[in-house]
């Protein structure tokens, strides 16, 4: 019944009707008026669509959620099936995270750029939606030994925090977000780190929107350089013994005479890009330091 609801929330996708109001083609006597309201009515119905797609999906992944909840009930406790609970379980905790990133996204669209306009700041209903699962997941995985995905979930409760804490309604409350930001940023960086081969896309990316939060606090020489600490840590995810181990993943996935840098292996092509952009970060951080 899970895996039922979660290929309703997956298969649900709103497109623009074909046929209809939005695609009847305007006679050369029409006037342009009728055009625009025309466009205009097509483009609201495609967003109500699109806003009922993202709320059936939330539904579908909560009912999910509720079948599984009622799974870890009827086994009662974990000695009378480990094997079944655990299942259970992970399919939880992977439902929890993937309902609260849903959320976040539906909530403050995607990006990592903090919310600065205070009409979009979440009420503490909103905002407990989104924390609660993700932190169920992070429970879930810890306890089961999952420390992959579990810095997971740390790594997006801190994209949720650092995107909130410029929008709270107090000195207290932004502290607060601020503080779960760095902390939960901290626990990810800690695992990715330690666990860096094969993970080394990932770890690039935390470390630049853990660099980008350092300097959206501050443009003062300390949070300036922590933020160029950032971007140097990852040094060790473009050396040679990473790109070693990466190319030997290739060969054991496509053969001896493949080459990864030509044949577009994913963890090349990341990485190249990745490269740039923290080339180009180092340097304009570089200069807002010389600036200072």
């Amino acid at each position: 019944l899970c895996q039922c609801c979660k290929i309703r929330a997956n298969a649900n996708v709103a497109l623009p009707k074909k046929g209809g109001g939005g695609a009847t083609t305007h006679g050369r006597g029409e006037s342009s008026s009728s055009t625009i309201t025309s466009t205009t009515t097509t483009a609201n119905s495609n967003n109500a669509a699109t806003n009922t797609a993202v709320g059936h999906a939330e539904a579908c992944l909560q009912e999910a959620a509720d079948h599984l909840l009622l799974a870890h009930e009827a086994l009662g406790q974990r000695d009378s099936d480990p094997m079944t609970w655990d299942m259970v379980s992970e399919e939880l905790a992977a439902t929890f995270l993937v309902l609260g990133v849903r959320r976040r996204q539906s909530l403050l669209g995607g990006g990592a750029t903090p919310v600065v306009v205070q009409a979009l700041r979440l009420t503490p209903g909103k905002e407990r939606s989104v924390v609660n699962p993700m932190e169920r997941a992070m429970e879930i995985y810890t306890t089961l030994g999952n420390a992959h995905q579990a810095a997971a979930a740390h790594y997006q409760l801190a994209l949720f925090y650092s995107r909130v804490w410029t929008c709270q309604r107090d000195e207290s409350k932004t502290r607060e977000k601020l503080s779960a930001a760095f902390r939960h940023y901290g626990a990810a960086q800690v695992y990715f780190s330690a666990a860096m081969h094969g993970n080394e896309p990932t770890l690039v990316i935390l470390s630049l929107d853990l660099s980008n939060l350092y300097s959206a606090v501050s443009g003062e020489t300390e949070c300036v350089a922590k933020a160029l600490s950032c971007c140097l840590d990852t040094r060790e995810a473009f050396s040679l013994d990473a790109v070693k181990a990466a190319c030997e993943r290739h060969y054991v996935k496509n053969g001896p005479s493949s080459m990864p840098w030509k044949n577009g292996d994913d963890w090349f092509e990341k990485m190249s890009t990745l490269a740039s952009t923290i080339e180009d970060r180092v340097f304009k951080l570089l200069l807002s330091l010389v600036k200072i």
